[in-house]
């Protein structure tokens, strides 16, 4: 990216945010400014409902609803697998397929 390209923008968050984006920053390894540049890259490209949910611009009372309805359009229109799906789909690789979990862990055939 070019330094032309860059808009540089001041933020203000509460103290309980700025600890959790602290922690969240520290967590994944990058700046505050890459961590912010992503998620503002990423809302720009999503469509105009999931900008309105992430903005807080549906009610509290119909959140949840909205979330799964919205997840459910985007991933029938683009194939994304939906945590539902995703969980239906580990239920019937069933135990021992695919991830090994922790008791399996450098197990070894004897």
């Amino acid at each position: 990216m070019l330094m032309s390209e860059l808009h540089p923008r001041k933020i203000s968050l509460t103290n309980e945010a700025k600890a959790s984006f602290d922690a969240l920053c520290q967590r994944f390894g990058m700046t505050q400014i890459t961590a912010i540049a992503r998620v503002v890259d990423w809302l720009q490209r999503q469509p105009e409902e999931i900008q309105a949910l992430a903005l807080g611009q549906i009610p509290d009372s119909i959140d949840a609803d909205i979330i799964d309805l919205l997840y459910r359009r985007q991933a029938s229109v683009e194939d994304i697998p939906t945590f539902e799906r995703i969980g239906r789909e580990a239920v019937a690789k069933g135990p021992g397929k695919g991830r090994k979990s922790r008791g399996q862990k450098g197990a070894r055939a004897g």
